[in-house]
């Protein structure tokens, strides 16, 4: 009888260790999820930071300078990782220019001849290179 108790408490004895084992193992497993809990919120802050200013931008009707530069420093980091994307809106950007200065160069009577436009053309290109440090 005294060896069937004696089994017994030593079978106490190591579920005993074993459950502390398992409680401390659990109680670092809960420390590291809170801590994992603490990142995910200061991640979700940073971000809200970020990206709640450009809707409450856009919810408006009128925007402020500052307000104009915060959407265009946003939207040109945003773009600019996108190589093609970027690429497609500069030319674009280039187009609508040139497209608008022929028109408007259209729209005054002396620039119609072709010559003018040649020589105002030369003139500002040459005025260009003299007088900037280009070289």
């Amino acid at each position: 009888m005294k060896e069937v108790e004696k089994e017994i408490l030593k079978e106490e004895i190591k579920s005993e260790r074993l459950e502390k084992e398992i409680l401390k193992e659990l109680k670092e497993e809960i420390h590291k999820t809170e801590e994992l809990d603490k990142e995910i919120k200061d991640t979700e802050r940073k971000l809200s930071r970020k990206f709640i200013p450009i809707a409450k931008l856009l919810a408006r009707n009128g925007f402020t300078w500052s307000e104009v530069k915060i959407l265009k420093g946003t939207m040109v980091q945003r773009v600019s990782r996108h190589r093609f994307l970027f690429t497609v809106i500069v030319l674009v950007g280039v187009v609508l220019v040139w497209k608008g200065l022929w028109e408007t160069f259209d729209k005054i009577s002396i620039f119609k001849y072709s010559a003018v436009s040649l020589v105002v053309g030369f003139l500002i290109l040459w005025l260009l290179e003299k007088f900037s440090e280009l070289k």
